[in-house]
């Protein structure tokens, strides 16, 4: 499925609510009456996150940074506030809540950082809770094959552009589809996005340009260079069964996501270094709640079961 059409994940999570516990005949087999839903409407799939969204964003938030940084005459202080929200939205929000916390369960947040952490990184134009957990949770059980729904091995340098295979079984979140609250947030997350952004025009339009526009387009970018470059490009310490690669650059844009064989090594890990200069901006956030006893110190997992490289990489 192409960017071009709305997102099928979005749809089928409307649709397919009862999926949390799906329905069983007494051989303890999902039914196949389970999949059938009504479709819900226009409205309904305009409000939820779609890649084409994604898209939209992405070209007008890029055409508004490229614009500042060629013409516009703000001060440094300006681009450092963009950089704060970026670390709201892509550390706090997408990498240690999305990610670690909502995705993999690795760690545990209290209700009321994870409700202002998953606002954040829903801020990041990335897409609600609900529709990112799925996706990479899809991504994890069909890794660089047919059914992974960002593989570059498919979709190529067309993934830079937000052009995903959006086409998977939507109980992939079954645990997020039972929560009122990212339930809410999915279903209306373009009105949420549409809010944020006037609110912040509506006070100073400086605000909507460096807190959301310029932060978008680079969590946007980064992500989809995250999906690309990871499974094709750096070097790999585990024998995984993937592709997937520790890129520095990455790691370094998208606050420690570029270790990502390391990850796919032991994702319920929340820390994704092994190394000491493998820096994990993500898990040195984690670490820090951790330490101000906001989050409960969980056991550290050990890695799974795969041949680290003996080399000292």
């Amino acid at each position: 499925m192409g960017g071009n059409e709305v997102s099928q994940l979005s749809t089928d999570l409307l649709a397919h609510t009862d999926l949390a516990v799906p329905p069983r005949d007494p051989a303890g087999r999902v039914g196949a009456h389970s999949m059938r839903a009504r479709r819900p409407s226009t409205l309904a799939r305009m409000m939820a996150p779609s890649f084409t969204q994604m898209q939209i964003l992405q070209a007008i938030s890029g055409a508004v940074t490229l614009g500042m940084l060629v013409w516009g005459n703000a001060s440094a202080w300006w681009w450092l506030l963009a950089l704060v929200a970026y670390f709201l939205t892509g550390c706090l929000g997408l990498t240690v809540t999305l990610h670690r916390a909502l995705t993999h369960r690795a760690i545990k947040l209290p209700r009321p950082l994870e409700v202002m952490f998953t606002l954040f990184g829903a801020a990041g134009g990335s897409g609600s809770s609900v529709a990112w957990a799925a996706m990479h949770r899809s991504h994890h059980a069909n890794v660089d094959n047919e059914n992974d729904p960002h593989s570059p091995e498919k979709l190529g340098w067309r993934l830079i552009f937000s052009v995903y295979d959006y086409d998977f079984d939507p109980r992939h979140a079954k645990d997020l589809l039972r929560d009122k609250f990212h339930m809410f947030v999915h279903r209306y997350y373009t009105v949420l996005l549409l809010a944020w952004c006037f609110a912040l025009g509506a006070i100073d339009i400086r605000l909507c340009v460096f807190v959301f526009m310029v932060p978008a387009f680079v969590q946007i970018t980064v992500s989809n260079l995250t999906s690309l470059l990871t499974h094709s490009q750096g070097y790999r310490r585990y024998e995984t069964r993937d592709h997937s690669a520790n890129n520095p650059l990455i790691a370094l844009l998208g606050w420690g996501e570029g270790w990502h064989n390391n990850h796919h090594a032991a994702p319920l890990r929340w820390s994704f270094s092994r190394r000491w200069w493998e820096i994990d901006p993500g898990a040195v956030a984690i670490a820090g709640l951790i330490a101000l006893g906001l989050v409960p110190r969980e056991p550290v997992v050990r890695e799974s079961a795969v041949s680290a490289r003996s080399s000292s990489s």
